[in-house]
């Protein structure tokens, strides 16, 4: 929960993500915030800060420091409805930056909108983002299309060593410590990578092996569960 009450006394509020999928969430909360005339600080808690969300409002704010100046400290861990509603509930006008960011949270959550718990009400309140100026444009293009060249050879690398098994249902990659380094990706890529197969005609299972580490399962994803 947004704590309102906390954020009306507060001076100066630390805003703080431990993951890159909420920092669509925490862009949104730092123009709130701004919009009250508080002094904030953006801060993030990941490895490594993804480049796709580049494009949200605020992106160059980030730092990776806590603030032990700041006299309220909000851990963010909001969805985008819990968000939206709190939003709605309040009567906060939702500007064209906070749009934006809540159009980007929504591309997150539901996988660019290909994913099977995208339905009516996902679109309606993207459309509804839209007419309040979110650049969908520029979201889509940051966080569905772009990737970076150690993904691609890393994916070069995942595709040789693919296997089908099952009845070409199952879908198997292998990665090793070595593919990561030759390539200069990560294991978020990977995963992001063997989502891919789920495209293929008859595959219905993924799953993600280390190959170096008695083909221990990293990341296993089923469409039938």
């Amino acid at each position: 929960m947004i704590p309102l009450k906390q954020i009306q006394s507060a001076k100066h509020i630390a805003v703080v993500v431990s993951s890159d999928e909420l920092l669509p969430s925490g862009s949104v909360l730092y123009t709130y915030l701004l919009r009250l005339h508080k002094k904030v600080s953006f801060v993030y808690q990941t490895d490594i800060l993804d480049g796709r969300f580049s494009c949200l409002p605020w992106f160059d704010k980030l730092r990776d420091t806590s603030v032990p100046s700041a006299d309220l400290t909000i851990e963010l861990d909001e969805s985008f409805f819990t968000l939206y509603e709190f939003f709605k509930s309040n009567d906060i006008a939702i500007n064209k930056k906070m749009a934006t960011a809540l159009y980007a949270s929504l591309l997150v959550k539901h996988d660019g909108f290909v994913g099977g718990d995208a339905d009516g009400m996902v679109f309606a309140k993207a459309s509804e983002l839209m007419a309040c100026g979110a650049d969908y444009k520029l979201c889509n293009e940051f966080i569905i299309k772009r990737v970076t060249l150690a993904r691609l050879r890393l994916k070069s690398l995942m595709l040789k060593n693919m296997v089908l098994k099952n009845g070409a249902k199952d879908a198997i990659f292998y990665l090793s410590d070595d593919d990561l380094k030759r390539s200069g990706a990560t294991l978020r890529d990977a995963k992001e990578i063997i989502k891919e197969a789920l495209c293929l005609e008859y595959v219905t299972k993924v799953i993600l092996m280390k190959s170096d580490e008695d083909n221990k399962i990293l990341k296993l994803i089923d469409k039938e569960k």
